[in-house]
């Protein structure tokens, strides 16, 4: 499969009308609406009253002169034949014709689309078969055989399963890790850090004591209490006491990650959904009449009702509506709905918005505390240990010595070796431990239109189609096919008697000595049909069931109105009548060809009234706008559907 970038279309969006202000024409120009531009009749004014944009004399009429912008906006996307759409991409597929094969199950021969199985007994001199057997010397034979299994190909491209196609594509993945309580994240791996733990150890011959290696050696010592270097006489007792300081490690006791000495703690709140109101199409809601020429109102962009003004009549032309009489103003009413779609999102409380969470975060101090090796004493964050040695009366000892009873102890110490090891697993790194480990890997798959996830893949399943044949046989009562000849073949039954070979009735001895009972039948043919359409038709179900049918159409577009003529342009044109034209005077004055006149001397022009007929033309458009035209919502679909012969 392909991909290309799909053919964007544009629909063109209007703005809101914007006054321009007053306008005055010594004429009337009806409603003079137009695509960014349109007049709205104000009312008629005297040339004294308008003053000098009117001459200061004669009758005007009074225009509020409209405008707006215009601007492009993306509607939707197409793409060539054979492709289909996806977002703005056009996808393509090929396939090829899968290659109709024959099986057998095991222990069967194939011979083209037939399937047999020979089973043999030993036969004796003068042996009978049983029914369904052909003796042939000394073996009774049994031919079976069954129709050979029909294969179905993929038109389409897939695995097939019976008669099943699927089409199996590896899903889009989108994968996440996680790590669990305690570990950080590092890629796809998660690693926990912690305080090794100290080991110490001494040359031979010396004592560990905590981080200290102590030797001792001992001679006879003089009759005085003396006490070594470093130690306290206390009687006869030498006391000595180190110190070091304790091991110190941060915990978080209310919850949250440790990260260096802060404890930081996330947590998560819904966040505040926005709605934006959507606005439907108008609806025309029927023709109202007024006197005023100024009742028209609403039709802005957050208006839902609309009463626009579509010119003035006379009454007899309007009839009852009207009263007959007078001059009366139509307007068009408009209403539509409203609904509430949801906008955005926003964090009141503050916080970070992803999707409709809003996530916040804090840390506090964590709390310091220390540790002594074992035999140590803590104090604050100072770990002690004193040592205690006999002293012996009157002894004394060579310097460098310490007396003990009778003998003197000399005493070496060092600092042992330490070593550091990682009691619960991980890796040392100086006096800490790294604990690594795979990261919880979370794949997300997912699959274009008309595929089912299925694992890690996406399939999609139609019907497979059976390869198109011209017939086949089959041996009803067993044998083996040979064109439209069945061969049944058995084994003998074991008889003691004379060298005589006999075959059962229906069957007759071979003359090749293997002494074998062959008996011929018939075969039976099974038709196989198959349906296609001409070209140009689609074919629709399947078997005696298949119809054709194609979609009649011209390029495309057709014209909903049956009177009007698609034109090459892609226009609907019908001919209407032509424009009545007639003329109608105030009160008082009598109608005389084109003038208005009355008793006085005073002549003046008749208004003219013109009468329009109206017809609606419909284009096919792709497009959900087409300027200069109304959305009218009508489909239209010709199809012609008969029944497939068979081949």
């Amino acid at each position: 499969s392909s991909s290309i970038a799909a053919t964007p279309h544009y629909k063109t969006v209007y703005g809101n009308w914007i006054n321009q202000g007053t306008r005055y024409f010594s004429y009337k120009i009806g409603s003079g609406d137009g695509v960014t531009t349109k007049y709205v009749f104000n009312g008629v004014i005297s040339g004294a009253a308008c003053g000098s944009p009117c001459g200061n004399k004669g009758t005007w009429y009074q225009y509020i002169y409209y405008t707006r912008s215009s601007s492009q906006q993306l509607d939707y996307y197409t793409c060539p034949s054979g492709y289909s759409l996806s977002g703005s991409r056009c996808y393509t597929s090929t396939s090829i014709s899968a290659t109709l094969t024959y099986s057998c199950p095991s222990g069967w021969t194939r011979s083209g689309s037939t399937c047999s199985k020979t089973t043999t007994i030993d036969a004796t001199v003068s042996y009978t078969c049983p029914s369904g057997y052909t003796r042939s010397g000394s073996k009774c034979n049994k031919t079976e055989s069954q129709n050979a299994s029909v294969s179905y190909y993929c038109p389409n491209g897939g695995d097939l399963s019976g008669t099943k196609c699927t089409i199996t594509q590896k899903a889009t993945e989108s994968v996440t890790y996680t790590c669990p309580s305690g570990y950080t994240k590092n890629g796809t791996s998660c690693y926990k850090v912690y305080d090794a733990t100290a080991k110490y150890s001494c040359p031979s011959g010396y004592t560990l004591s905590g981080s200290k290696c102590t030797k001792t050696t001992s001679i006879d010592a003089t009759a005085s209490y003396s006490c070594p270097s470093g130690y306290t006489k206390n009687g006869t007792k030498c006391t000595k006491t180190e110190t070091q300081n304790a091991s110190s490690s941060y915990t978080c006791p209310n919850g949250g990650t440790l990260s260096g000495t802060k404890c930081n703690v996330s947590s998560s709140y819904n966040a505040t959904p926005h709605y934006k109101t959507v606005y439907g199409s108008w609806v025309n809601q029927g023709t109202r009449y007024y006197t005023s020429a100024s009742a028209g109102y609403g039709g802005g962009t957050y208006d839902t009702t609309w009463l626009k003004f579509e010119g003035y009549i006379s009454g007899a032309t309007c009839g009852a509506p009207c009263g007959n009489k007078g001059v009366w103003y139509k307007y068009i009413y408009y209403t539509r709905s409203t609904s509430q779609q949801l906008d955005y999102y926003t964090c009141p409380n503050g916080g970070t918005l992803s999707g409709s969470k809003c996530y916040t975060s804090s840390s506090y101090n964590a709390t310091l505390t220390y540790s002594c090796p074992s035999g140590w004493t803590r104090s604050g964050s100072t770990c002690s240990k004193t040592t205690t040695i006999d002293a012996t009366v009157s002894y004394s000892c060579p310097s460098g010595y310490t007396r003990s009873g009778s003998k003197c102890n000399k005493t070496e110490s060092q600092n042992a070796s330490v070593s550091y090891t990682c009691p619960n697993g991980g890796t040392l790194s100086g006096t800490k431990c790294t604990i690594t480990k795979e990261a919880t890997k979370t794949t997300d798959y997912t699959c274009p239109s008309g595929y089912t996830l299925s694992g890690k893949n996406c399939v999609k399943t139609y019907n497979a189609t059976p390869h198109q044949g011209t017939g086949s046989y089959t041996c009803p009562d067993g044998g083996t096919l040979s064109g439209s000849k069945c061969t049944l073949t058995k084994d003998a039954t074991v008889t003691q008697g004379p060298s005589t070979w006999v075959c059962p009735e229906g069957y007759e001895l071979l003359k090749d000595g293997t002494h074998r009972c062959i008996r011929k039948i018939n075969a039976t043919e099974t038709p196989v049909y198959s349906y296609s359409c001409p070209a140009g038709y689609t074919a629709e179900g399947t078997g005696a069931n298949t119809k054709c049918y194609k979609i009649v159409h011209i390029d495309g577009y057709y014209c909903a109105d049956a009177d009007a003529t698609l034109t090459d342009d892609h226009k609907c044109v019908k001919k209407v009548p032509g424009q009545l034209e007639y003329y109608t005077c105030p009160e008082g004055y009598t109608l005389s060809g084109t003038k208005c006149t009355k008793n006085s001397v005073i002549t003046i022009d008749a208004t003219k009234t013109t009468k329009t007929s109206t017809s609606w033309k419909y284009t096919w458009s792709k497009n959900s706008y087409l300027e200069g035209w109304e959305f009218t919502g009508k489909t239209k679909v010709k199809t012609q559907t008969y029944y497939a012969g068979q081949k």
